[in-house]
């Protein structure tokens, strides 16, 4: 159940970290990480490194 809801936020937002998306769906970073393995392995969701603010970032996406 909380796949279609983290697929609907990166539709509406557009790329997110995980970070990102567990602040705005009020879920903890782990539950959006599981999640996030769980559409990469159904190759819904790709992830890329992004730099911000120095740091690497994971993005991630939906698969059009």
């Amino acid at each position: 159940m909380p796949k279609w809801r983290l697929m609907f936020l990166l539709q509406e937002k557009g790329p997110l970290s995980a970070y990102q998306a567990a602040k705005e769906l009020k879920w903890s970073p782990g539950k959006v990480h599981g999640v996030i393995r769980a559409l990469q392995r159904s190759e819904a969701v790709k992830c890329k490194l992004k730099v911000v603010n120095g740091r690497a970032v994971k993005m991630m996406e939906l698969v059009r």
